[in-house]
């Protein structure tokens, strides 16, 4: 409770820490991003466009690819099972722009996921096999982060935390994904 009273205290008091900042007309994020999704852990990376309508709201298209991996002994031999999540969204972000050093946001992003996975048995000759599936749904990412802005174009994501939900037949997976990377502002918007 009290991390949660802080970190609310924090995102309160950030606007009074300096004067307002510029916006740009567009921000291209790049970073790795760290996935937990349904117990298994994913590694990959991040990547988003941000249209500046206004120095406080984006329309934010982004794209994602985590990579995962499972290994299991059975009766059958050792299965591996490979697992890759691609996903394509767009929608709103929303900036607290009235310090000088840090930049908060909020999005909720919505779209496509697919999910590809391949299983690897090996065992005994008979045991042995490899099957590939994949599943096309929906996506779901709610979520922000916290951009800390340089002297140059570049700024460095400190953190950005996304609730993810996927669905597609009666696969409903969900999880969190942690991203970090940069941010290059592209252009400057009239104040």
């Amino acid at each position: 409770m009290r991390k949660l009273f802080a970190t609310a205290a924090l995102l309160v008091l950030l606007p009074l820490a300096g004067r307002a900042q510029e916006t740009p007309k567009a921000e291209v994020f790049a970073g790795y991003a760290y996935s937990r999704i349904e117990g298994v852990h994913y590694n990959g990376w991040n990547f988003d466009i941000a249209g500046n309508l206004n120095p406080n709201l984006a329309i934010v298209a982004s794209a994602s690819g985590g990579y995962g991996k499972d290994t299991r002994q059975s009766v059958l031999g050792t299965t591996e099972i490979n697992t890759g999540i691609h996903s394509f969204m767009v929608g709103p972000r929303i900036y607290e722009r009235n310090t000088k050093i840090f930049t908060p946001f909020v999005h909720l992003l919505m779209g496509y996921a697919r999910v590809n996975q391949s299983i690897d048995n090996q065992g005994t000759p008979a045991t042995t096999f490899r099957l590939d599936d994949g599943l096309n749904g929906f996506a779901l990412v709610a979520g922000g982060g916290l951009d800390i802005k340089g002297d140059s174009p570049l700024a460095f994501r400190l953190i950005q935390v996304d609730y993810i939900m996927l669905r597609s037949r009666d696969q409903k997976p969900q999880g969190v994904r942690v991203s970090t990377g940069l941010v290059w502002h592209l252009g400057k918007r009239p104040q």
